[in-house]
């Protein structure tokens, strides 16, 4: 068993041919970063930064135009699909109970 968190990506398949490459578990590293560039220090308020952590690979448009990966197309989501994102992130990266 490694110690370390690889790169390795999940896919979360949308409506279409739509898709979204998420990083499969957090690293502590990422954990750190969500908490330094978040807005704010409510649960919550991490929403973006989390996304911003973990979303890799897209190939998501908007009005047929290809969408990058930074923070103004991130808060710009629907709020169904960041559920549905985080949501993917929150059963990778649960807490092993000894």
């Amino acid at each position: 068993m490694s110690h370390f968190v690889s790169d390795e990506l999940v896919r979360i398949e949308l409506d279409g041919d739509e898709w979204i490459d998420i990083k499969k578990k957090l690293s502590l590293g990422d954990f750190e970063k969500i908490a330094v560039e978040s807005d704010s220090d409510r649960p919550e308020g991490r929403i973006v930064s989390t996304l911003l952590a973990v979303i890799k690979v897209w190939n998501l448009k908007d009005n047929g135009k290809d969408m990058p990966i930074n923070r103004d197309s991130i808060e710009r989501l629907d709020q169904d699909l960041a559920v549905k994102i985080i949501t993917q992130v929150g059963k990778h990266n649960q807490l092993k109970k000894d």
